[in-house]
């Protein structure tokens, strides 16, 4: 098992992703108010790391992993996506959904790869060493 940590992101959060040896992930974060989560499996292509999420079982709230990419505009025009059609989460926490997203290895950094071009300019990479709060 390997621990990631958040390094860069736009707003202030924490971030720890733990990619586990029976190739399956856990993904445990937070901002302010904010809590989010999620689980799944991963496959190595070349040297490339690929993330994909299980699908929650019980009614939540959904989120893209990319969504980082997207204003608050859209979010607030789009709405919020659960995991059940017409259900209501009884919590407001998200569940991140990784959807084929890859990441590859730079020294001691696990590096997001780019996939949408609204994300230009943001970064997003995970160390193994934890950042001082």
């Amino acid at each position: 098992m390997k621990i990631w940590f958040d390094t860069i992101k736009e707003v202030p959060f924490t971030e720890k992703l733990e990619i586990k040896q029976n190739r399956t992930f856990k993904l445990i974060g937070g901002a302010c108010t904010a809590r989010w989560w999620s689980e799944g499996s991963w496959n190595l292509k070349n040297d490339t790391i690929i993330l994909n999420s299980f699908k929650p079982k019980r009614c939540v709230y959904l989120t893209e992993y990319a969504a980082m990419c997207r204003t608050i505009e859209e979010i607030r025009k789009n709405g919020r996506d659960v995991s059940i059609k017409d259900c209501t989460p009884d919590s407001d926490d998200d569940y991140k959904m990784f959807i084929n997203e890859k990441f590859y290895l730079r020294n001691d950094t696990l590096i997001h790869v780019k996939q949408n071009k609204k994300c230009e300019g943001i970064e997003v990479a995970y160390s193994i060493k934890e950042k001082i709060r």
